[in-house]
């Protein structure tokens, strides 16, 4: 160590430049401000001739002058002349006024207290400040508190282990292996306040996570923050193998209070040492500590410590995938997708690894750098590793079987035999191994049974140290034996090993050793050979492929219609394990294979089409990666599906379609799978290229060749309407432009006059033009003629017009009524002529909602003489009509001749003739009611014209009130036909029916006297539309009062209840339950259970539902109790006692608890005690079943009071019994619950 005497020695050895080179670092270290060296040449180390020499503005606005100088002799004379030279406004240009401070360096021993006193007295006299600096007290202050600045003299003051801030900083980032301290704080804001918080509250606080998570900038953040709002002396603590007393005591030689930050506590020899400060708060000082220790090691650092003081712990996590993505944009500018994710796999969430690789990557400026990460690793994990495991091959071997299989419980250790005989090691000494890697802190056992390695990325690196490096064990054998317990496992490790250790040779040493297995499970025969080949079949392609082609071969053949099949449908098919096999040749040239395959596989059934087609978009479609690969994938599948379909092959064209309408969108959304089950959702979209353009091209040749085909043609302008529709400004308008010409090919095949076209034209004109494309003149002439004209009339388009809704809705009605207007008699027919064809071309929706009010809006305002015109036209050329008749037979019957009315509907034939004729018999007035007209009503009713009606508005049965006077019995008459149209349309018995249950239209009552004559039949009606509909009667309303009225409607609800099970009848249920002869109900329910029920479990499951789902009335929970209660007491001997325990066993305590004591008090028998269920049969919960055991202990511990006398001591015991089964079950559901996280 350096004296104060070597340190002045050193300055005064110092040439004049650098002199002032050290002083203005001197006196930048005591805060003066920023540095502006006026008397140096910048960047030379000479001086020049200037006045001052440096001076710093201060946040006042005033100016501090410096002067340097290290003439010996005549000292106070310069010192006054480069005071005065200060003070000249003419040569420093500023007003003394303006100078605050002159400071003055010196080495010269010479000047004495007077000329000290007489600088200062002429410096006041002008108002400025003088400080006087000379070599003594230079080097005093360097020593004291700038030893660093010793560096600059070619010294060492101490060992440098107690450092600033900012000098701690600077010796961490020079070390190229580890990730700058100087990065955007971001993320551990939480973190940091706790931190800061409990430096308030106690005298150290221990920070602890896996390496590379973050402890140390944490730490940083915190104590700068700490120190600065709360007065403490901040010293940094570096270990560098030294001695630390000295540098301590020279540190903390004045009273006060200080802040230690300690990193790698455990690292640190002598942290005893700092420790003991936390002791002498008697002698005047005031301390806190902050230590960062790594997990694996912070068991010693804990222990030390607590033999002072006991330290605050927090434990920090990892970062999630979204934060260190942002931490790699913020602090190495990484944004290239394909970088990050490999980055974020590396580094499981641990910033350092991630800065390292991302660095690494930047650096080679290739994603290459860090496929194999073996080095990043060894320089990370090597030295802990060989020092803690050493040459411990059984240590070694158990560490990385934990590597691969994750997880362990050690108290079955069965699975794992096969590794143990082949290695010969026991399942002690295997045991004793991983209670030492947990000493070491290593692995972490949880129960004291799981037992986990505690840091992934010591895991990954374990896997290839131990099977890769040492190979103690043949990776084979590992694959072999573990594939059949922990496939898992297995499959996870040698995915890390190849995707984060990719060297050539540890791909060659993987591949054999998989083949090996592969071999050996195919030679045997063996069970598992084939979910092998699934999941390793890359690595044999061949093999792969005809296990396919056996497979799809074994397969049965459905006789079909590919082009029936509707894509769209939600259907939920499960994947077919066979396509596993056609997995992951993306980027290889088996893709010719996989297509070939895949439509074989398709063309077996149209499941398998639809389930084939959503895979092939989901495996093969566009990904983050298209873009680096040139779309090679996409190219690929276009070329081989195009070569199909040229080959004629229908299954080959719809699947084609199918791809081409997935691969030609512009944006795209794909799912990319992350670590802890998480995926994440991309947004692209897609830019121009010469890879997007040849891939697209594939798809615009096979759509030109469907477009050839008449049965295709349908289907690829939906398409091609699907695809105009996406364009907008906001796609690359590159694309279409390249594809424009591809467009109006399959335009030229598919022209024809349907409005569907011209619309597709209309829209196709108007997208372009948002993206500057011009459409090619020849097709703007389509959109004329009296077809388009008709249709733009009558459509309902608000964004065609600069108006709002209300003014364009009144803008096109008055122009359709000024259409209505001046139509002539002989145009009436070409109105339904051509509103036919539109009609055609229209889906059901919004569109075709408001055309259809636009034709009621037409015919109300057409002249009355035209409007047998237009029923004539109607009748012979409207068969796409769906307009409501009402208004229109209205006008048609002005003078109420509905004779001749009637005749016009009824002598004609016409789709929708059914519906017309019931709502002329609507408005058929009471008044004219007679037998004729009830005759032609029952004929019609009669009529199976309906048979084919799926679409159509409500029946209301009021119609039938007109026919009352001239038949009683009309509704038994009417409805008794209705009833039986159930033989082929149950959707004709649901428009009728649907409203006779509805309190708003019928009452029970009512329903009960228009019905007296045929009770049976409203019955029938009343169960049949409850078996199609759900929500008929949904409160029960009708169902309570028809009970009430005759007790066969019990009977039958009786067999309705146990045939039909749904959560939506409990508001019927409930209205039974708060009826008074509810008992009397439900009971019967009970007793009368249907002979095909034939098992106890059915019945009570049924009433355990219904029981379950009654809502929260508390009217209806107090009834079910009592009739509990009632039944239990009823059943107390009998055999059906079991079946109302087993029915109540997942109701509430309350309510279980009242049944047992009830039982009980009635029949002490323990034998048939012992036969109900004291717990229920079946448990649930979201992620443990603890929760619910422990419910049912409670539930059970509550039932000890209703047995503590001599009467039931056998029944307490069996109650103990369970209590104590449940207990155990929490303790293998714990370990299980574990074992689960920590495994998937």
């Amino acid at each position: 160590m350096s004296s104060i005497t070597d340190i002045k020695r050193r300055i005064i050895e110092l040439g004049p430049a650098e002199f002032q080179e050290f002083c203005d670092t001197f006196l930048s270290k005591k805060g003066c401000g920023n540095v502006h060296g006026y008397g140096m040449k910048a960047g030379t180390g000479k001086t020049t001739k200037g006045n001052p020499d440096t001076y710093f503005r201060k946040e006042n606005g005033k100016y501090a002058f410096v002067a340097y100088t290290m003439q010996e002799q005549g000292i106070y004379s310069k010192i006054k002349e480069d005071v005065e030279k200060c003070l000249d406004i003419s040569k420093t240009g500023i007003e003394t006024a303006d100078i605050e401070e002159i400071i003055c360096c010196h080495t010269s021993s010479n000047l004495n207290a007077g000329d000290d006193k007489k600088l200062h007295d002429f410096c006041e006299e002008q108002g400025v400040h003088l400080t006087i600096y000379g070599v003594d007290e230079i080097a005093n202050q360097v020593y004291s508190f700038y030893p660093s600045l010793a560096t600059y003299l070619g010294l060492s003051i101490d060992t440098n282990q107690i450092l600033s801030l900012d000098d701690f900083v600077i010796q961490c980032d020079a070390n190229g292996m580890s990730a700058p301290l100087r990065t955007n704080f971001r993320f551990r804001i939480s973190e940091k306040e706790k931190i800061i918080n409990a430096l308030l509250e106690n005298n150290v606080v221990v920070v602890t996570g896996k390496a590379g998570v973050g402890k140390t900038r944490l730490a940083l953040e915190a104590i700068k923050e700490f120190s600065n709002s709360n007065g403490y002396k901040l010293l940094c603590v570096k270990n560098n193998n030294l001695s630390l007393y000295e540098d301590l005591v020279s540190a903390t030689e004045q009273r006060g209070k200080y802040l230690f930050f300690i990193d790698d506590a455990n690292e640190l020899a002598e942290l005893s040492h700092v420790l003991e400060y936390v002791t002498k708060g008697y002698l005047g000082y005031e301390v806190r500590i902050i230590a960062t220790v790594r997990d694996y090691a912070k068991g010693n650092v804990i222990s030390e410590i607590k033999n002072y003081v006991n330290p605050y712990i927090t434990m920090i996590e990892p970062l999630k995938d979204d934060e260190i993505i942002s931490f790699l944009d913020e602090n190495l500018g990484i944004k290239n997708l394909n970088y990050i994710e490999k980055i974020v796999k590396i580094s499981k969430g641990n910033p350092r690894m991630a800065y390292m690789a991302g660095k690494l990557a930047l650096e080679k400026e290739t994603l290459s750098a860090i496929k194999d990460v073996s080095q990043l690793y060894d320089a990370y994990y090597r030295k802990y590793v060989d020092n803690a495991l050493g040459e411990d091959n059984d240590l070694c071997l158990t560490a990385g079987i934990l590597a691969v299989i994750n997880t362990v419980i050690l108290n079955d250790l069965s699975a794992l035999q096969g590794i143990f005989k082949y290695y010969g090691i026991s399942n002690e000494v295997f045991t004793r191994k991983v209670r030492q890697l947990s000493q070491l802190e290593v692995v972490e056992i949880h129960l004291n049974q799981v037992a986990s390695l505690s840091d992934q990325c010591l895991a990954n690196y374990m896997l290839y140290y131990v099977f890769f490096q040492r190979k103690i064990l043949p990776l084979g054998e590992v694959l072999e034996i573990g594939y059949r317990y922990f496939r898992n496992s297995v499959i996870r490790s040698v995915n890390t090993i190849l995707n984060f250790f990719e060297s050539d040779a540890t791909k060659e040493y993987c591949r054999e050793e998989i083949l090996k297995v592969w071999e050996k499970l195919k030679i045997s025969n063996d069970d598992c050979y084939e979910k092998f080949v699934e999941d390793f079949h890359l690595f044999k392609p061949e093999e792969g492929f005809l296990l396919v082609k056996e497979r799809i071969d074994k397969l049965g053949h459905e006789q079909f219609n590919p082009l029936s099949i509707d894509f769209k449908e939600n259907q939920y098919i499960m994947n077919d394990r066979l396509l596993n096999l056609l997995l992951g040749y993306n980027y290889s040239d088996n893709i010719n294979y996989v297509i070939e395959l895949l439509i074989e596989y398709c063309s077996k059934s149209s499941k398998n089409l639809i389930l084939g087609s959503d895979w092939l978009k989901n495996n093969y479609g566009i990904d983050i990666y298209s873009y680096r690969y040139d779309y090679y994938s996409q190219k690929k599948v276009g070329e081989f599906l195009l070569q199909a379909v040229e080959e004629g092959s229908k299954v080959a064209m719809v699947l084609g379609l199918q791809w081409s309408k997935y691969v030609l969108n512009f944006s795209f959304h794909p799912l990319v799978s992350e670590s802890e089950n998480k995926v994440r959702f991309y947004h692209m979209e897609l830019e121009y290229s010469k890879g997007v353009r040849e891939y697209r091209q594939y798809c615009w040749k096979i759509l030109l060749l469907l477009a050839e085909r008449n049965e295709f043609k349908d289907f690829v302008l939906q398409y091609i309407e699907d695809y105009v529709r996406n364009i907008s400004c906001e796609i690359d308008s590159k694309i279409v432009d390249a594809e424009i010409n591809d467009i109006y090919k399959i335009l030229d095949l598919l022209n024809c006059d349907r409005i569907y076209f011209i619309k597709t034209l209309e829209m196709l004109q108007r997208n372009l033009k948002s993206i500057n494309i011009e459409i090619d003149k020849k097709w703007c002439d389509k959109q004329q003629g009296p077809l388009w004209n008709l249709y733009s009339l009558f459509r309902f388009d608000v964004l065609l017009n600069n108006l709002d809704y209300k003014e364009y809705e009144a803008l096109r009605e008055k122009k359709i009524k000024d259409y209505a207007d001046r139509i002539s008699k002989s145009e009436v027919y070409n109105f339904v002529y051509y509103m036919n064809e539109i009609l055609k071309d229209i889906p059901d929706g919004f569109e075709l909602y408001h055309i259809n009010l636009g034709i009621e809006i037409f015919l109300t305002n057409l002249r009355e003489e035209y409007l047998e015109e237009f029923w004539n036209s109607y009748i012979s050329n409207g068969s796409n009509f769906s307009i409501y008749p009402r208004q229109i037979l209205k006008s048609m019957n002005k003078l109420n001749n509905f004779k001749n009315l009637y005749s016009k509907i009824n002598s004609k034939e016409f789709p929708q003739k059914n519906e017309w004729l019931f709502i002329f018999f609507d408005i058929l007035p009471q008044e004219v009611i007679n037998k004729k007209w009830l005759d032609e009503f029952i004929k019609f009713l009669k009529y199976d014209s309906d048979k084919e009606i799926t679409l159509s508005s409500q029946r209301c049965l009021r119609i039938l009130d007109k026919f009352l006077k001239c038949e009683p019995k009309i509704y038994p008459i009417a409805c008794s036909i209705i009833y039986e149209k159930r033989c082929y349309s149950n959707f004709m018995v649901k428009i009728y029916f649907e409203h006779l249950f509805h309190n708003q239209i019928y009452s029970p009552k009512e329903l009960l006297e228009l019905f007296k004559d045929d009770i049976e039949l409203l019955r029938n009606i009343y169960f049949h539309i409850l078996s199609i509909e759900k929500i008929v009667d949904y409160t029960g309303e009708f169902l309570l009062e028809f009970i009430k009225n005759d007790d066969i409607w019990l009977k039958e609800y009786s067999k309705f209840f146990w045939n039909n099970q749904s959560q939506n009848e409990y508001m019927r249920n409930n209205i039974l339950w708060k009826s008074e002869n509810y008992i009397k109900y439900y009971d019967y329910l009970l007793k009368n259970v249907p002979n095909e029920i034939m098992y106890d479990w059915q019945i009570s499951s049924r009433f355990g539902e219904m029981l379950q789902y009654s809502g929260n009335d508390e009217l209806v929970k107090n009834r079910q109790k009592e009739w509990i209660i009632h039944q239990v007491k009823l059943n107390a001997h009998s055999n059906s006692i079991y079946v109302i325990f087993s029915m109540i066993s997942e109701l509430n305590e309350d309510i279980r608890r009242s049944a047992f004591e009830e039982f009980l008090s009635n029949n002490e028998n323990y034998e048939a005690f012992k036969q109900l269920p004291l717990t229920p049969n079946c448990y649930n919960g979201t992620d443990s079943l603890v929760p619910a055991y422990q419910r049912q202990i409670v539930f059970l511990e509550s039932l000890y009071p209703l047995v503590r006398d001599t009467r039931f001591l056998k029944h307490k015991l069996s109650i103990k019994e369970s209590v104590e089964k449940l207990k155990k079950l929490i303790e293998q559901e714990e370990v299980e619950v574990i074992y689960r996280h920590l495994y998937m």
